[in-house]
């Protein structure tokens, strides 16, 4: 009997343990226009769209999932918070405007090392509100990244869905797929289709502009042979025209062609649109007005011959247009890295759709009390930072990556555009003369209330990276020549012990070979400093480490990849390194960026592609409710109010309140 009290009451300890974390809540924290002084953006859409009736706006966020703008009502919402990724394609049935199309996915970009996948295509019966998963054979290790997809002029049943390398399609609205026989060549990769009124299709991409012939089993590559290396295509159809949108390395330039006879003849313009090495679109109006984006917009109304710039700037980097009203192109919906914007007078002014926050954040540093500070980087949005009172103000411009706010909230480090500059408050930046030439890498750590920082920099004399330390919160750093290690590349994670002898962590990615170098241990005792390899059998595969995590003892490491390996995604050591313990289990094969440890709590977690994830015995379970399936690429911890914050590489920041032990 006394044994079954005894069993029984471990049991509901260990379902209130559980039921604890369960019923635990997720909050967004922003940034929000709304609540963002001196800056008028809330992140990158890559896509948008209108049904039949153009009172609903289909809109796409880079890596946050697919919204809806109702216009009659004025609102906006996200409609697959539990379908992991951002949506790079949408596409409406042209005989039914409810049937809706959406590639998700994770485009390559700096916090994947470039390694972008599809998660899937999927279609909706009731105007994109609710999600059906179609059976397209691609899972994420396979690397396809689905780019565009596209139904037949003649049948709409039948649907195309365009990846880097290959073409797939469907006869019965997706529900079964085939495999065309046709595949890029080496130097080139497919990143558009479009279906003819001849049944032939048109692929565009790198290096490309293949037409097929009308049963689609002969395929010519007809762009000019002068623009068949080293280019950037994209295309668009108007009444009577195929234009064709060409950003050329070796030339230099950007070229507009078009073609009346199915690519048989150009007509070739040249034009300086400042493309910028890369085309984002192009989109005919009709056989007059056609718009490009690159880094800017411009559009032409004389067939091509001439291009201006649309007026206003909202944000660099412009990824698409779309057209509300057939026969006015002054009113145009607007998709850039800075969101979704509209205007009715051609650029003169610019209202903002969306006040949620899409921004893609690599890390997130708070400050440790009641009312905290709180710092982040975001991709090719600067760095921002909340302060006590819960505003938020844009304090520096460019690409935004790693930051770091002392504990108090007054002694502040971020990399902005690889140079790393410290701030006082938020207020008063100066360049270190530390660089880092990665986006989306962690190579900067401090301690906690301490005035130690560590971060990387290149060291001219050794020709090598260097570890180097600050002791003034990050004011100035040692000189590179007598640094704490070297390495032969970029840092992409790094990890200090809190004890006297100190020990760090760090490793990245080697820029001689192109590979990821071994994880390596820094030791420093009585002033000497010894540098290790950590070398096993798994480790010495060279593998991606995104995160490197110890507890407050130093008695436990924990180490996570970035990659597509399966049993790979986290590993621990509780022998600085010496053997390591898998505790990978259940894990979904999708990049790990980040690991966090709560010594109070016992309590281990991981933020991967589909959001945060807690381990309790050798299984992992989603962590908490309301937290949408995003990418989590940071934690942090106000030790003062027992809050967690994460950094999303989607949606901004967001907190949980953790329990009491």
């Amino acid at each position: 009997m006394k044994k079954k009290i005894i069993l029984l009451v471990f049991m509901l300890i260990s379902y209130v343990a559980e039921s604890q974390y369960n019923d635990l809540f997720w909050l967004s924290v922003g940034p929000y226009s709304n609540n963002l002084l001196n800056y008028n953006n809330v992140g990158r859409v890559d896509f948008c769209e209108s049904n039949s009736s153009v009172e609903k706006i289909y809109f796409g966020a880079n890596s946050g999932g697919f919204w809806i703008y109702d216009k009659s009502k004025d609102t906006v919402f996200c409609t697959s918070e539990n379908i992991p990724g951002g949506v790079s394609r949408i596409v409406i049935n042209p005989n039914d405007s409810l049937n809706v199309f959406a590639v998700f996915g994770f485009y390559a970009n700096g916090v994947k090392k470039n390694m972008g996948y599809s998660y899937g295509l999927f279609s909706s019966n009731d105007g994109g509100y609710t999600w059906q998963k179609k059976s397209l054979p691609i899972l994420a290790e396979m690397l396809i990244e689905i780019k565009d997809i596209v139904f037949d002029v003649f049948n709409p049943q039948k649907i195309y869905a365009l990846a880097t390398d290959r073409i797939y399609y469907s006869s019965d609205t997706g529900n079964s797929w085939q495999l065309m026989k046709f595949k890029p060549k080496t130097n080139e990769e497919f990143l558009q289709i479009f279906s003819m009124d001849n049944g032939s299709l048109v692929v565009s991409g790198k290096n490309c502009l293949y037409f097929s012939n009308e049963r689609q089993n002969k395929w010519e590559n007809k762009l000019p042979d002068f623009l068949q290396q080293n280019s950037l295509v994209k295309i668009s159809r108007s009444e009577n025209k195929l234009w064709v949108a060409v950003y050329n390395e070796n030339e230099k330039e950007d070229f507009i062609l078009i073609t009346s006879n199915l690519g048989e003849s150009f007509e070739i313009k040249r034009q300086n649109l400042s493309f910028k090495k890369y085309v984002t679109f192009i989109k005919a109006f009709n056989d007059s007005i056609v718009f490009c984006g690159g880094l800017y917009l411009k559009y032409s109304k004389d067939g091509g011959n001439t291009f201006l710039n649309v007026k206003g700037s909202t944000h660099l980097d412009v990824r698409d247009v779309f057209f509300p009203e057939k026969n006015d192109y002054s009113k145009l919906y607007l998709a850039n890295d800075g969101g979704l914007f509209y205007t009715e007078n051609l650029g003169v002014k610019w209202t903002l759709i969306s006040t949620e926050s899409l921004y893609d954040c690599y890390t997130v540093s708070v400050s440790d009390e009641d009312s905290c500070v709180i710092l982040t980087g975001a991709h090719d949005n600067g760095s921002f930072l909340m302060n006590r009172q819960g505003k938020w103000s844009h304090i520096l411009g460019g690409d935004g990556s790693a930051v770091y706010t002392d504990k108090k909230g007054e002694n502040m480090l971020a990399y902005v555009n690889k140079d790393l500059k410290s701030g006082t408050n938020g207020k008063t930046w100066k360049s270190t003369k530390v660089k880092n030439s990665l986006f989306g890498v962690k190579p900067l750590h401090h301690l906690t209330y301490d005035s130690l920082y560590y971060s990387s920099t290149f060291s001219k004399s050794k020709n090598m990276f260097a570890v180097v330390k600050s002791t003034d919160f990050g004011k100035t750093f040692q000189s590179s020549d007598n640094a704490l290690g070297y390495c032969w590349g970029i840092i992409t994670a790094m990890e200090i012990s809190s004890g006297n002898d100190e020990i760090l962590y760090f490793s990245g990615f080697d820029l001689w070979d192109g590979k990821y170098f071994n994880l390596q241990q820094v030791k420093v005792k009585n002033g000497k400093v010894t540098q290790y390899e950590l070398l096993d059998e798994r480790t010495n595969k060279r593998l991606f480490i995104s995160d490197i995590h110890l507890d407050k003892k130093n008695e436990q490491l924990w180490i996570t990849f970035g990659g597509f390996e399966k049993n790979k995604k986290i590993w621990k050591s509780e022998n600085e390194g010496s053997s390591w313990i898998d505790l990978t289990f259940d894990l979904p094969n999708v990049p790990v960026y980040a690991v966090y440890y709560n010594d109070n709590l016992d309590l281990l977690l991981i933020g991967n592609d589909y959001g945060v994830f807690y381990l309790e015995n050798n299984k992992w379970k989603k962590f908490g409710k309301n937290l949408p399936a995003i990418a989590v690429t940071d934690f942090d911890i106000n030790d003062v109010t027992n809050e967690l914050y994460i950094s999303t590489y989607a949606r901004g920041i967001w907190k949980i309140q953790l329990p009491v032990k």
